[in-house]
């Protein structure tokens, strides 16, 4: 299976779910869950922490890691990114890469 394939496959089983796990977001940003969680912490994805106490249970928005993807893509920041393409835009442009990614295992 090919990594676009990889990621479409899992890009699709969240979106029956609202959130998406630490581990979930490093195997669509094909990276290690340290990484990912490290992302994280550095607060360059938003996230919401369900731990308890001093344990962090990080959930992510998967509309969120797709535009993470997409912004460093254009090498800009989630921020410019938001602002640059507007609310709507942001989903547009996700929907986007769902679009390429399944041309891309068609192929």
């Amino acid at each position: 299976m090919s990594i676009a394939s990889d990621r479409l496959e899992l890009l699709e089983a969240l979106t029956q779910y609202p959130v998406m796990t630490a581990t979930q977001l490093a195997q669509f940003l094909k990276c290690s869950p340290d990484h990912a969680r490290g992302l994280l912490e550095d607060g360059e994805i938003p996230f919401v922490n369900i731990g308890r106490g001093t344990r962090r249970d990080y959930r992510v928005d998967p509309v969120d890691a797709a535009v993470y993807w997409l912004s460093h893509r254009e090498g800009l920041t989630i921020a410019e990114f938001r602002e640059r393409h507007g609310p709507n835009g942001t989903l547009e442009r996700a929907r986007q890469l769902l679009t390429q990614i399944r041309r891309a295992v068609a192929a």
